[in-house]
């Protein structure tokens, strides 16, 4: 008897910095996530970082999906919550 084993991934899955992520099934077939503000290599700082997958293992950067802050969030430091 042939038995299939199921396959395997090892985490982490990102290996930067992606924090208070959100993930949605766009209907082109991709999972997206996004990510609050973080700093990548260099010291370069993302505020709203995207990434896409269509297995929710392999994931692709996407880019900045805010790369300039709105009017109403310079005053504050983080683009995190506005709470």
């Amino acid at each position: 008897m042939l038995t299939e084993t199921a396959p395997t991934y090892q985490n982490p899955i990102w290996d930067f910095d992606f924090p208070d992520p959100t993930i949605i099934r766009a209907a082109d077939g991709y999972y997206y996530a996004y990510g609050t503000q973080t700093k990548r290599p260099g010291n370069l700082i993302i505020n709203l970082q995207v990434a896409r997958s269509l297995d929710l293992v392999r994931w692709e950067y996407v880019g900045e999906g805010l790369p300039q802050k709105p009017l109403w969030l310079i005053p504050r430091k983080s683009s995190g919550h506005p709470m």
